[in-house]
């Protein structure tokens, strides 16, 4: 399947479902309504009555909930492996608990290891 079809697959009627980080928004989502919130994230924002979303939801989350069929728990977090906040594509999402979330983590400025936020803070503040 030749790349430009595989992005039409993704799209609405209008053809206008790109976001701001490229990404193609896929149809079960509203395409309209979106923002960037002050964390870099795409979230929803329409304030209509009859939304399919709750206002707030970032879009990943939603996503990532369709691909499961279920919620996410509260513990659960979406860790984007190219670490563009706002890219949308499924295969940039890697679920994980939020202790092993690399977003949590810090790189020791001399052996370029991860470590936690709270050693780094202790070794380095």
């Amino acid at each position: 399947m030749a790349r430009g079809s595989e992005a039409e697959s993704f799209s609405s009627g209008s053809g206008n479902n790109v976001n701001a980080g490229g990404c193609v928004l896929p149809d079960y989502l509203p395409q309209k309504g979106w923002s960037l919130n002050s964390s870099g994230y795409l979230i929803y924002t329409s304030r209509r009555k009859d939304a399919p979303l709750k206002r707030g939801t970032r879009a990943h989350r939603a996503i990532m909930e369709k691909i499961l069929g279920r919620k996410l728990e509260a513990w659960e977090r979406i860790h984007h492996q190219n670490f563009n906040k706002v890219c949308t594509c499924p295969h940039n999402f890697i679920l994980m608990p939020a202790c092993f979330n690399p977003s949590n983590s810090r790189r020791d400025p001399y052996t370029g290891e991860f470590m936690s936020a709270a050693e780094w803070e202790r070794r380095y503040r």
